[in-house]
């Protein structure tokens, strides 16, 4: 199971998602993780929930057949890929050019201002968080990275997991979204008393991390790095030869995690920040 949302602001659709394959408890050391959200083309992301070989099938045969099509022409071609399938319970997002349409239960739905799939408990979790945090202070994406954290970080939702993806679609531009965040550790205030708080110390919880993105448009990959536990993890997807590699790798810091996957990726990525780089 998993949890997309695609949401429509002004003129910019935001859309966001989890990157764990394996619903409910494992016996796996991890939750088996990938990227669910992927660029068709340069102006085109699709989501999907549901089984990720099928859909990466689909999608595979979408890309060849749909590059550069509208958004009704795409979702009229993954209906049809659909329906040569016995597996309705596959769904997806497409954000085309500023626009939202879903393929829901074989049903095709347009002009959408706010979509979702995947698992009806975790969507809506994800709606009470982004209540308790909207601010005129934070932008829309902020809002929906952070209530999907939430969503990931609730120990009663088993269908999501691992990090948050986010991208946006916009009339002329559509991109994975390069970010970094530093997350306060955990302490108790003493009065009366100076104490140095450890930031990077993994015991007080307090850690920094930068999203990992395709410098160029029409990419599927994405990754981030840990900047205290100097690690990285880049999940690599190309649609056309049915390839989905993830790399792993710890380097001193995110510009040097970059230029190593970039060699092998035989692409450049880039990220928000690194440091003593």
């Amino acid at each position: 199971m998993t949890l997309i949302v695609a949401r429509t602001f002004g003129e910019t659709v935001w859309i966001v998602g989890d990157t764990k394959f394996s619903g409910g408890p494992t016996e796996l050391p991890q939750p088996q993780l990938g990227l669910k959200i992927l660029a068709l083309d340069q102006n085109t992301f699709i989501g999907y929930s549901g089984s990720p070989e099928i859909a990466h099938e689909i999608l595979g045969n979408l890309a060849a057949k749909c590059g550069g099509k509208s958004l009704n022409e795409t979702a009229d071609v993954l209906m049809t890929e659909l329906t040569k399938r016995r597996h309705p319970e596959i769904d997806f997002i497409i954000a085309h050019h500023g626009q939202i349409s879903t393929v829901k239960n074989h049903k095709h739905i347009t002009n959408q201002q706010v979509a979702w799939i995947g698992d009806s408990q975790a969507f809506e979790a994800f709606q009470k968080y982004c209540k308790l945090i909207e601010s005129d202070k934070l932008q829309i994406g902020n809002i929906l990275e952070e209530a999907m954290q939430l969503v990931i970080g609730d120990l009663s939702i088993q269908s999501v997991g691992g990090q948050v993806t986010v991208a946006i679609s916009e009339e002329n531009d559509s991109h994975y979204l390069s970010f970094g965040k530093a997350v306060s550790p955990r302490y108790k205030p003493i009065a009366e008393e100076w104490k140095a708080v450890d930031f990077g110390n993994a015991a007080n919880g307090g850690y920094s991390f930068t999203t990992i993105t395709p410098a160029e448009k029409g990419i599927s990959g994405w990754g981030y790095f840990l900047h205290q536990a100097r690690f990285g993890r880049y999940f690599a997807a190309d649609l056309s030869r049915q390839s989905f590699v993830i790399f792993v790798s710890r380097e001193k810091n995110a510009a040097e995690f970059c230029s190593v996957v970039s060699k092998e990726l035989g692409y450049e990525i880039t990220h928000a920040w690194s440091w003593g780089s």
